[in-house]
């Protein structure tokens, strides 16, 4: 996983997202709401901060768990009691195209470089 997409859900979780436990989001496993065996993906609305106590809970008890557009995570005990988890922050990343616009040309044309002011800024 990259560090940058650890470091934004470490950001927007605060702490781990299981109902009523508070350990610092620096100190959780990044868990997967659909989990990758299962087809889900290794993208931000799909991933979670969870203790390893909370990891091991999710995936051993019979715990299920949904993520919503928002980040909002909502639990379903065994027993079919709801709770609901809010993301400590509402930020959404940005996401860069991934492909360019137009292919990158393979040598340089000195007739198509752009022009650049390289007049210093009066001070």
């Amino acid at each position: 996983m990259p560090n940058e997409l650890r470091r934004w859900l470490q950001l927007r979780d605060g702490s781990c997202r299981a109902a009523g436990c508070n350990r610092r989001a620096q100190d959780c496993d990044i868990d997967h709401t659909i989990p990758w065996e299962s087809g889900g993906e290794t993208v931000f609305s799909n991933l979670a901060n969870l203790c390893k106590r909370s990891h091991r809970v999710k995936h051993e008890t019979g715990w299920a768990v949904e993520q919503g557009k928002d980040g909002t995570l909502n639990w379903t005990s065994p027993a079919g009691k709801h709770y609901a988890t809010h993301p400590a922050t509402r930020l959404r990343p940005t996401i860069l195209n991934a492909e360019p616009t137009t292919k990158p040309t393979t040598w340089l044309d000195v007739w198509s470089i752009p022009k650049i002011n390289l007049d210093p800024a009066p001070l």
